[in-house]
């Protein structure tokens, strides 16, 4: 009776962690599943992002180089409105879904606005000439020109991981470049094309640098979708070797019986193996599947489906018994396997 308690007690306690262990997977398996959502929907996101950028730019070159060419004045400042208001539209867009410090970025646009609207009024008591104009944009174009450069130059210089910075960024480039953009339409209602192909010229600068400091947000969710790919891997292969390790120790256990007097109790162990080794295939499945996904031969796939089919080969003969050398030397080639895609990924994670 007291034995029967004791068993009941221990397959208690061991039912216990089973379900903790268990639980502890569902967890990591919903907060995995959960940023691996919010990264594939931030990148659609950057992606149509980078895609209006892109029409944008092409659009304003095409103003520009009609603004050049002596195209008809009317025409080009209802043009260069209707890009400046999208440009902003696209903007307060970023800022409302993505932006981290939303109300920093328009307090900074309105500062720089009030620069360019200042700019302007000192053009107002030149004599009116164009060439007059010019000089005054050239005037006023290097502390605009510090105030776009300066975030580039931090930047590179102290750069900080995290999306919401480069958005920011990004945000107040479109927001400097609606700027310009206005200031370029009020050039051509007064007939001054060339302080308007400047203004052009720095909204398109403009555009650009926000086209860049989005394709960085992308390129670290990229990394970072890389890097939980990676790691999962390495997680799945060094709990495969585990596995196989006890595997292969157990084969060595059941080997060291003599034929004449192996009975049931050997054979139901060699069955509990070749279910053991099983398992290990269903988990090679899965991490050939993230191979696959992934797009890389970090871990050499080819290799991984070479033991794929080992493990197949062990797991038969586990079921009937077979633990002689043959076996136990596939079960090393797993081993061997399984330490080397471990190597390989993690030299990989360290190299990202």
């Amino acid at each position: 009776v007291e034995l029967l308690e004791r068993e009941r007690l221990s397959s208690a306690v061991r039912t216990q962690k089973e379900l903790q262990t268990d639980l502890q997977a569902l967890l990591e398996m919903l907060l995995k599943d959960s940023r691996e959502g919010e990264i594939e929907s931030e990148q659609r996101r950057i992606r149509a992002y980078l895609r209006e950028i892109g029409r944008l730019i092409r659009w304003q070159k095409g103003i520009r180089a009609r603004t050049e060419a002596e195209d008809e004045l009317p025409k080009l400042s209802r043009d260069q409105q209707q890009a400046a208001d999208e440009t902003k539209k696209l903007s307060g867009s970023i800022a409302e879904t993505d932006g981290s410090n939303e109300d920093e970025s328009q307090q900074s646009g309105e500062s720089s606005q009030g620069e360019a609207e200042d700019a302007e009024s000192s053009d107002g008591k030149s004599d009116g000439k164009s060439e007059s104009s010019g000089e005054s944009d050239k005037q006023s174009s290097p502390s605009q020109g510090q105030g776009s450069g300066a975030p580039s130059t931090g930047d590179s210089a102290d750069p900080q991981p995290g999306e919401p910075q480069a958005i920011d960024r990004a945000v107040s480039k479109l927001q400097q470049a609606t700027q310009k953009m206005q200031r370029a339409r009020e050039k051509l209602d007064e007939a001054k094309r060339q302080g308007a192909t400047e203004r052009q010229q720095q909204a398109l600068a403009d555009l650009e640098q926000a086209r860049a400091e989005l394709e960085r947000v992308l390129r670290q969710l990229r990394e970072e979708e890389l890097e939980r790919t990676l790691t999962l891997l390495v997680a799945r292969f060094r709990k495969m070797l585990e596995a196989q390790v006890k595997v292969y120790e157990g084969t060595l256990m059941l080997a060291e019986v003599p034929d004449d007097r192996r009975g049931h109790n050997e054979e139901i162990e060699a069955a509990r193996l070749s279910r053991e080794e099983s398992q290990i295939g269903r988990d090679a499945d899965k991490a050939l599947m993230l191979l696959r996904e992934e797009g890389s031969s970090v871990a050499f796939p080819e290799t991984i489906e070479l033991m794929r089919q080992d493990i197949d080969d062990v797991t038969e003969r586990l079921a009937v018994g077979r633990v002689g050398p043959l076996t136990q030397g596939l079960e090393q080639d797993i081993i061997e396997a399984l330490e080397e895609a471990v190597a390989a990924l993690d030299k990989a994670l360290k190299d990202l």
